[in-house]
């Protein structure tokens, strides 16, 4: 469904001005987590920009549906042209390779995520910081060479995340349209936040009890294999699991997760 949006204010005139008037919705909801203000709320895409409106009684806009303005062939047009849910063109959401994704991503790390899409890089930059700033938060060091091991959680999320882009096109599956957008990116990095601490964690507790063991003390050693590194491990998982669910709840609150079965 498309909307065309009618200015009502300045900002309103120049939202129009930088990405248009008609715009496509891809969610309508009675609720929104910024304002207890009831709707109903729409969901509205253009190329570049997404948003929230009110459908009655929006501040900056008059909302008027846009079907008489439209001809067929100008609809298939405008689809063509956005990238967000609901409204991806089939040229847009192509196959990609696994494995190509999972290389890239190991010798660029975030970076390599551009091969994807750039929604998926910028967010997993994000969720680098995140980690960084959660390790740094609490003291927790950070040895030079985890930057390598972190890299294989990088290229086995890529991997995962083009296998399964790959069969929902294969599938023909309704989710396809959605997985140029930035919520699905969005619960796409939420796992690989939580994998990110798991697999950091369970590394240390590896690395330390082989040095206990290497030195010779090898009840303490036993101690951190069997004991400490599976602690270490469910504290990650809970930790950050926390966290990616408050990403889930800000970015795909109503949206299924396409990439969890």
């Amino acid at each position: 469904m498309f909307v065309t949006l009618k200015p009502k204010t300045r900002q309103g005139e120049e939202v129009v001005a930088a990405h248009g008037s008609v715009w496509h919705v891809s969610d309508e909801a009675e609720q929104v987590h910024f304002t207890r203000r009831p709707g109903p709320w729409l969901l509205v895409e253009s190329r570049h920009d997404m948003r929230w409106i009110h459908r009655r009684n929006d501040k900056d806009f008059l909302v008027e549906p846009c079907a008489s303005d439209l001809n067929p062939n100008q609809a298939e047009a405008l689809r063509q042209q956005l990238t967000y849910c609901g409204s991806a063109a089939p040229g847009q959401t192509s196959r990609k390779n696994p494995f190509v994704a999972a290389i890239l991503s190991f010798v660029f790390g975030p970076l390599g995520y551009l091969y994807i899409g750039w929604r998926y890089a910028v967010l997993a930059l994000a969720v680098l910081a995140i980690f960084v700033f959660i390790l740094t938060a609490i003291n927790f060091p950070i040895p030079a060479w985890m930057k390598y091991v972190i890299l294989v959680v990088f290229a086995w999320k890529a991997s995962t995340i083009v296998s399964v882009r790959n069969a929902l096109i294969d599938a023909e599956n309704e989710d396809v349209s959605a997985l140029n957008t930035s919520p699905v990116a969005a619960m796409a990095m939420s796992d690989l936040l939580v994998g990110i601490g798991m697999f950091y964690a369970g590394v240390i507790g590896l690395y330390v009890a082989a040095r206990l063991l290497l030195e010779g003390s090898v009840l303490r050693g036993l101690l951190v294999l069997f004991l400490g590194t599976p602690f270490l491990v469910w504290i990650a998982s809970l930790v950050f699991g926390l966290i990616a669910m408050g990403i889930d709840a800000i970015f795909v609150s109503k949206m299924k997760n396409v990439f969890r079965k």
